[in-house]
């Protein structure tokens, strides 16, 4: 902890900051944010929290995992359970993972098969070009996955001629990565390509035992593009991730005449493996007429995911998940005929989903029909309106309707912004919550009913120093009727099930961040949460929600030195205690407190050439000790060294 409150009280104590944190500089008002509308939207005119994660930051980090660049994100929690390749879940303003959606190139990758819950397990960052997070209920754009925000997951395109790069890397846990890619665009024709491995032997998982829990990872990914005179766009996206987890068991066993059931509930070493598959497919086109001022966007999306489980080489199960969906969207621009401007339109989509969930003999469908209506308006060139409403029919719940409405006032000659948001959210319940049967562990409950909430926040943004420098906080406040507890004890059949809980949950928190460009060759940026979810304790009372840090933080300083040919960055991410559930054999969970932690990362990089790029990291410099979850332990201090070569652009 002494080495985080260092580092804030240097990068100027945090005296507030949140609605975007991106490592851009604040006078570089024409970032586009494509997830906070459904329309792109300059980050200047977004009135939601939207952080942005850009390449630059990416490669600066050196970090192979997505989930550890979402650590830094105001209102983000990630809990891994153990090394690289275990499951890991990412939390936004204290909602549940499978509430928060993902997109990787506007394709919905919530995994049917997985709680509807991506898998940030097996995101790599080789690929990736940025990453944008938007906070808070978003149901009102993008439907029953979005209730506490959406990640969206962009990947790398191609630049004007060709570019070919490949690296190779390795270091500690008996690592290797490598990777290569090659795009190339023209006036017409686009493609882009890459090809990457992971293979580590990790570290054991358990507490006791000195079993090393292995992962592997192949990521592909390609894209090709095709531009016509009559300003009619073409594009396919294609991606594919298979890896091979290797984890432990945990040691519970309960006989079922006797119902005396024994073990520790901890992990325990075991011969345990899972093989997983995820494959994502968009095609689309769009037209522009009108001068640009009319854009019809249609496209097809598909995705499956397969988890094969094993234990000591024998398949004991799997779990596969479809989602299929056909997409429409049409946006008018109301700007003057002269110019096309994004804060004048209104928009209407639709899109239709089917959803397929397979485990072993079980085999389930839904389908789903949303009607989405947006409008964007300006006044006075300074203040910013929008509104949204969303009709969702669903094949096995009753129709559900969200909205959201924003607002974004800025003071031109200070530059201060002023921002406001207002929205409602639903989720589904799971097809793994509504049908899953495990032996000996967990009932499916078909009786469940949809999750719903409603949020707002209120924010301001601030530069100063000419722009050098910027501070954001944001208050945000939300509430969520029939949450889904995942795990209810039935002391009939001693297993575990999942319950619509009686009374309303609360969320209440404050985001901050700060960003500085102390120097031309030195940048500076912190963050600082506080969250108080809590739930009914079906007393009349409330608890903590489990895996909610209260408090969280980061920093990060990055220095480029030599005209920019090296780069060093220090990275300190925070996580403050918080409660997990401990699961005793044949009893009901127990609250246990997991320690505070912070984790610190150094990665340094040397262009030696135009073409050729070495660098190095160390993860976990201090070598800290920490579990995320309940008896899951985390790698330790590990370094890695690599090298880059790169031609073309």
């Amino acid at each position: 902890m002494r080495y985080l409150c260092l580092s804030l009280a240097f990068a100027g104590c945090l005296s507030a900051a949140s609605a975007a944190l991106a490592d851009e500089k604040q006078e570089e008002l024409e970032t586009i944010v494509v997830t906070a509308s459904r329309i792109p939207v300059p980050i200047a005119e977004v009135a939601s929290s939207v952080t942005v994660i850009e390449r630059q930051h990416i490669v600066d980090r050196q970090s192979v995992f997505i989930s550890d660049l979402l650590r830094d994100v105001p209102g983000v929690a990630v809990s891994r359970q153990g090394p690289a390749g275990t499951v890991t879940e990412v939390r936004i303003r204290g909602a549940e993972a499978n509430q928060v959606m993902v997109l990787i190139d506007g394709i919905k990758a919530n995994d049917p098969a997985f709680t509807d819950t991506f898998s940030f397990t097996d995101l790599t960052s080789f690929d990736v070009e940025r990453v944008e997070v938007v906070r808070g209920p978003q149901s009102a754009l993008w439907g029953s996955d979005a209730m506490a925000g959406v990640i969206n997951v962009i990947t790398r395109r191609p630049e004007q001629g060709a570019t070919t790069e490949a690296f190779l890397e390795g270091g500690s846990f008996e690592t290797v990565a490598a990777g290569g890619r090659f795009a190339t665009q023209t006036d017409r024709y686009q493609f882009d390509g890459s090809l990457s491995y992971l293979d580590s032997d990790g570290s054991n998982i358990a507490r006791s035992g000195d079993e090393d829990d292995g992962y592997e990872n192949i990521t592909a990914t390609v894209r090709a593009g095709y531009t016509t005179d009559s300003s009619i766009n073409l594009e396919f996206v294609g991606r594919y991730t298979g890896s091979t987890t290797e984890f432990d068991t945990i040691d519970s066993q309960c006989d079922p005449i006797t119902f005396v059931c024994t073990g520790t509930g901890l992990p325990a070493d075991a011969n345990l493996e899972t093989d997983n598959s995820q494959t994502f497919m968009r095609f689309g086109g769009d037209l522009r007429s009108f001068d640009g001022h009319w854009k019809n966007v249609a496209w097809l999306a598909a995705s499956n995911t397969d988890h094969g489980r094993y234990a000591d080489g024998v398949k004991t199960g799997s779990d596969e998940g479809e989602r299929y969906g056909v997409y429409y969207q049409s946006t008018w621009d109301f700007a003057p005929q002269e110019r096309v401007d994004s804060a004048q339109t209104v928009t209407f989509a639709i899109d239709h989903e089917r959803l397929e969930y397979t485990r072993d003999d079980l085999n389930k469908k839904m389908d789903t029909t949303g009607f989405v209506f947006e409008g964007r308006t300006r006044f006075w060139e300074d203040l910013y309106l929008s509104a949204a409403v969303r009709h969702d029919s669903n094949s096995d719940f009753d129709d559900v309707n969200t909205w959201r409405v924003t607002s974004l006032y800025t003071f031109e000659q200070a530059g201060t912004q002023l921002h406001a948001d207002f929205g409602t959210g639903q989720k589904a319940p799971t097809f793994t919550e509504r049908f899953s049967f495990f032996p000996a562990f967990f009932i499916g409950n078909p009786e469940l009913k949809p999750e719903k909430s409603r949020g707002w926040e209120f924010g301001v943004n601030q530069p100063f120093a000419d722009g050098r420098w910027a501070i954001q906080a944001t208050y945000f406040k939300e509430r969520l009727e029939n949450e889904i507890a995942g795990f209810v004890f039935d002391p009939v059949t001693f297993l575990f099930t999942a319950e619509n809980a009686d009374g309303t949950s609360h969320r209440t928190g404050v985001e901050t961040a700060l960003q500085a460009s102390i120097t031309d060759a030195f940048d500076a940026a912190a963050t600082y949460t506080y969250l108080d979810a809590d739930q009914s304790d079906g007393a009349g009372g409330f608890t903590a929600e489990v895996r909610r840090p209260r408090h969280m933080a980061s920093a990060n300083f990055n220095y480029r030195f030599m005209e920019s040919r090296g780069n060093i960055n220090l990275n300190l991410s925070y996580t403050g205690d918080h409660y997990d559930t401990f699961f005793p054999p044949g009893a009901a969970g127990q609250r246990v407190k997991l320690d505070s932690y912070t984790l610190v990362n150094l990665a340094a990089s040397y262009q030696a050439t135009n073409r050729v790029r070495v660098y190095g990291r160390i993860e976990n410099l201090f070598d800290e000790a920490y579990e995320d979850v309940i008896g899951f332990n985390t790698p330790g201090i590990g370094a890695f060294v690599g090298v880059q070569v790169k031609s073309g652009r």
